[in-house]
């Protein structure tokens, strides 16, 4: 048998670690580095984070200032398009024509009367051509009829300028055919007295026609707007008479209330009409008409079935009419008597 040669298990032992080789040694042996390399790869890495940031940076500040001149650039853009369609615009409008005053003056002979306020907003000199006294008294003898007009409204009465629009108009309600056949249809349907919630009762009348009973409620407006007149306080006397839309009664209107039975009414005179109400009466044959009266500044509502306020309550009523100015039924304020005078 081949023998074989054993090896030998003698093992060098290290000494042991003492705190010498650490704590007294004057060159470090036992250090690792590696802790220096990782924190210069940390470090570095850092840098090139912070590099790569600044080099964003700057490209966004390019971006912004690419994208803000682009931004300029169709603005100004935009611009000159407005410009340019303002001026071809511009241009159009002056290839027009311009015709005088008395080429208007001379067409507004052949306007008809309820195509005035077209005709005025055509142009200003069709404006001025409408303001103008010579288109009113052309207007009203274009259709004179003398004997259907009252004696305020008869032709040497008209030469007065002060209120001349007003005159004529009124003429016309009772000359012009379609006016008169307008104020016909109207007048003897039911009108609803509710359009006139918020107006200021200043007038009251009480009449017997045809042994029925008429009221007339006057009214008017809160905050009235008067109709293409200077409202300067300044104005001279010549001024004042040279005004032709003068119109004491422009912002008034008229409620006719006509019954068969005569209802007693409150002092209601200076009061503001707050609630209408209308219904049938008994029988179903006529209507029953409630008027509330009140104060500008109290509101008044329903509460278990009454409603707070003086109330005037006619029954038996069988027409309800509401007459503007120019109506040939209006009565002027000058003309209404008051109720408790008459008593």
């Amino acid at each position: 048998m081949v023998k074989t040669k054993k090896e030998s298990k003698n093992f060098i032992i290290p000494q042991d670690v003492t705190l010498y080789d650490f704590a007294n040694s004057r060159i470090c042996k036992s250090r690792s580095k590696k802790l220096v390399n990782s924190v210069s790869f940390v470090m570095k890495k850092e840098l090139e984070v912070k590099n790569s940031w600044e080099d964003d940076d700057e490209e966004t500040d390019e971006d912004c200032a690419t994208v803000h001149n682009s931004c300029m650039n169709s603005q100004q853009k935009q611009d000159q398009t407005n410009i340019s369609k303002y001026k071809s615009k511009a241009q159009c409008d002056n290839n027009g024509n311009i015709y005088p005053y008395d080429i208007w003056f001379l067409i507004s002979n052949f306007i008809r009367p309820e195509d005035v306020g077209r005709f005025s907003a055509i142009c200003k000199t069709c404006l001025e051509v409408t303001s103008s006294v010579n288109f009113w008294i052309a207007l009203y003898k274009r259709y004179l009829r003398k004997e259907c007009l009252p004696e305020e409204l008869q032709p040497e009465c008209i030469l007065r300028y002060f209120g001349l629009r007003t005159s004529v108009i009124k003429a016309l309600y009772l000359m012009y055919h379609p006016f008169i056949l307008l104020t016909r249809k109207t007048f003897g349907n039911i009108m609803h007295p509710d359009i006139l919630k918020g107006k200021q009762c200043i007038g009251l009348s009480l009449r017997q026609e045809d042994k029925k009973w008429c009221y007339y409620f006057k009214f008017k407006l809160n905050n009235p707007v008067s109709f293409h007149r200077n409202a300067n306080k300044n104005q001279s006397i010549i001024e004042i008479l040279n005004d032709i839309y003068a119109n004491s009664e422009e912002d008034h209107c008229l409620l006719k209330i006509i019954s068969e039975e005569l209802s007693p009414i409150i002092p209601i005179i200076g009061q503001f009409l707050k609630h209408v109400t209308l219904s049938l009466s008994q029988g179903f044959c006529a209507f029953k008409l409630q008027l509330t009266f009140g104060s500008e500044f109290n509101s008044y509502t329903v509460k278990n079935g009454t409603i707070g306020g003086n109330i005037v309550v006619m029954d038996s009523v069988s027409k309800i009419n509401i007459l503007n100015w120019w109506h040939p039924n209006y009565i002027a304020s000058k003309n209404i008597s008051l109720l408790h005078q008459e008593q």
